[in-house]
């Protein structure tokens, strides 16, 4: 007679205990080594700045010592102005005259029915000649004598000129025309020196305070 036996495994139980274990034993392992890496990438990070920013400070330092001996260079180099100098500086920017400035008004400041046709400029005196139309009944250097008293008039361009006079002028006729050629003369004034207004300014300066002190005084007395 043949006999049936039915075979139990007994030790599958066990055996997915064994497996769970397994997996969460695999598991803390490869936590703990992604937490290991993470800890060891940081580290290094840290050090690669950390060089990173000793070779900055260590190029500024260079740049900034590279600097200090180019200005040490240019100082040895260098040259002090002196007293004579700096006054030298002074009266020729005192003595710059904007001619430009002049000459434009100049031209705006010249009459419709005249013309200019030179200008000159020798030992100090600006030479403005012209031509001016004549009419009847007037002067032949009536319109002239007006054009200087026109100038005359305009402080901004006389106050540059000690004088403007009529040289002199001449009564032509071109084509049946009568017109009158004329030469003005207009001495520049002179600059003082420079060390002269100063002190001619420090003197200003002291006689104010002079009075306002006085008057200071005046007024705790009173």
């Amino acid at each position: 007679m043949k006999q049936n036996f039915i075979l139990i495994n007994l030790n599958q139980v066990e055996s997915d205990q064994s497996r769970s274990a397994r997996f969460r034993e695999s598991l803390r392992w490869s936590i703990l080594t992604i937490l290991v890496l993470l800890l060891f990438g940081g580290n290094v990070f840290v050090w690669y700045m950390g060089i990173n920013y000793d070779k900055l400070l260590q190029r500024k330092e260079s740049e900034i010592t590279q600097i200090r001996d180019e200005i040490s260079q240019l100082l040895k180099k260098g040259k002090n102005l002196s007293k004579q100098d700096i006054l030298m500086l002074a009266k020729l920017e005192n003595n710059r005259f904007m001619w430009a400035d002049c000459l434009q008004r100049l031209g705006n400041m010249t009459f419709i029915d005249m013309s200019l046709t030179g200008l000159k400029f020798k030992k100090r005196k600006l030479l403005i000649q012209g031509i001016a139309s004549t009419y009847k009944g007037k002067k032949e250097f009536e319109q002239i004598e007006n054009f200087i008293h026109t100038l005359n008039s305009d402080r901004d361009f006389s106050s540059n000129f000690v004088r403007l006079k009529l040289k002199h002028h001449e009564l032509l006729k071109i084509r049946n025309q009568e017109i009158v050629s004329f030469e003005i003369e207009a001495t520049l004034k002179s600059v003082p020196h420079i060390s002269k207004q100063v002190k001619i300014s420090a003197k200003k300066s002291s006689d104010i305070v002079n009075n306002n002190f006085k008057k200071e005084n005046f007024q705790n007395e009173s």
